[in-house]
């Protein structure tokens, strides 16, 4: 999760928003994944 906050420069309330959904998809992690986040409503990729 650490790492995901620092690369993804997302809010601590958008990172612990995160499923695990969002980040793996079928046994395997996704290279890119899009968050939108709370407080601007802009998407992150």
């Amino acid at each position: 999760m650490f790492d995901i906050a620092i690369d993804s420069k997302l809010r601590g309330c958008d990172v612990v928003k995160l499923r695990i959904g969002d980040v793996i998809v079928g046994g395997q992690v996704r290279q890119r994944s899009m968050v939108i986040q709370q407080k601007t409503g802009t998407p992150v990729i």
